[in-house]
């Protein structure tokens, strides 16, 4: 059972873009990320438009494209 403190830090942790991408780069798991520009739309804008989310769509597209370029044979 959760606390409502760490629930809180949960949903903070959510809402704060930047808060897992330095654990990640720590941990390694940084270049098997794909990282999706959502620049302009809200980790909580469940409300969105028909343009946002074609736009978001093809930002998706086009960062699952560029994904394989950066995986490097261990």
């Amino acid at each position: 059972m959760k606390s409502a403190l760490r629930i809180a830090i949960g949903s903070l942790e959510t809402l704060l873009p930047d808060w897992n991408r330095y654990r990640l780069r720590e941990e390694g798991v940084n270049r098997r990320t794909v990282y999706v520009d959502t620049t302009g739309v809200s980790a909580g804008g469940f409300g969105l438009g028909e343009e946002e989310k074609k736009r978001l769509f093809e930002s998706g597209r086009e960062a699952a494209q560029r994904f394989p370029e950066k995986i490097v044979p261990q």
